[in-house]
């Protein structure tokens, strides 16, 4: 079935046909547009996927339930969802460090609420534990990776070992609830009041470690992770454990990351491709 247009969209979710329309995100299974009436903007989205709108949904209103920073949810229905336009600027890798530690700051809050059900979710496959959620995106990841872009079966399996040598180590993390894509771009600054005006694309919300979001957001640029850590209030221990973690969660974010920009014809597909490539565990 194809996707509305916008102006079908539009009247569909906020009532009437938009005074203007900007295309953000396009592709023939899901869009994205900038909808503005009058001096209101709103962000409208179409999926093919049903799921990835039920769980922006349910990630947004449990973050709107517990306070934290995020659009407000104009109207959602199976396929669709509209939210008010966030002003603001994204978070990048040259961001005053104020930034990264009022992002901290929203992090932590999100990583507090409590949580139940299967590990795992949008970002990861369900299952009953962290370390057979993480488990079971590698070996899929490794799969389309060796099958579709040449990843090196030595590779592949040296990664595969890795992995599974941290089992314990995964098993024993807290259970937090995660953005799950947490993107620097995805959180949005006011940078009149340097603050979090909104954090944005909850479609892979789930259950898992803490470290995946910040593994995530410093994916790009390590540099910001001391002011982002100072924000986020983080102990020695906590810092020592994600010390220990985040150059794994990094390297099963890039392997996802090779599949997804291959598969939407995208350049940075060859970066994540050479990343994993050299990639050798620690001695």
């Amino acid at each position: 079935m194809p996707l509305p247009s916008p102006e079908v969209l539009a009247r569909r979710l906020l009532g009437r046909a938009p005074d203007r329309i900007e295309p953000l995100v396009v592709w023939d299974h899901r869009a994205t547009f900038r909808c503005s009436i009058g001096a209101d903007d709103f962000v409208c989205k179409a999926d093919e996927n049903l799921d990835e709108i039920r769980r922006e949904t349910e990630g947004l209103r449990r973050a709107i339930a517990t306070g934290i920073s995020v659009p407000e949810l104009v109207a959602a229905e199976p396929g669709a969802l509209a939210m008010r336009w966030v002003r603001g600027a994204a978070l990048a890798r040259g961001s005053p460090p104020a930034w990264w530690r009022v992002a901290g700051r929203e992090l932590r809050k999100i990583h507090e609420v409590a949580t139940n059900g299967s590990f795992g979710g949008g970002f990861a496959p369900a299952r009953d534990s962290w370390a057979a959620a993480v488990e079971a995106e590698v070996d899929e990841e490794l799969d389309k990776c060796a099958r579709r872009c040449g990843l090196d079966a030595d590779q592949a399996g040296r990664i595969r070992r890795a992995v599974r040598g941290a089992r314990a180590e995964l098993a024993s993390v807290p259970a937090s609830w995660c953005h799950g894509d947490l993107q620097p771009d995805h959180v949005i600054i006011d940078p009149r009041a340097d603050r979090v005006a909104g954090i944005i694309d909850w479609s892979d919300q789930g259950k898992g470690d803490a470290g995946w979001d910040i593994a995530v957001l410093t994916l790009d640029e390590q540099s910001p992770l001391d002011a982002l850590l100072q924000g986020y209030d983080a102990g020695p221990e906590e810092r020592d454990r994600l010390t220990h973690l985040l150059p794994l969660y990094r390297l099963v974010r890039w392997l996802g990351e090779i599949r997804w920009l291959a598969e939407h014809d995208l350049p940075d597909a060859a970066v994540a491709l050479a990343y994993v490539s050299a990639w050798r565990p620690a001695r």
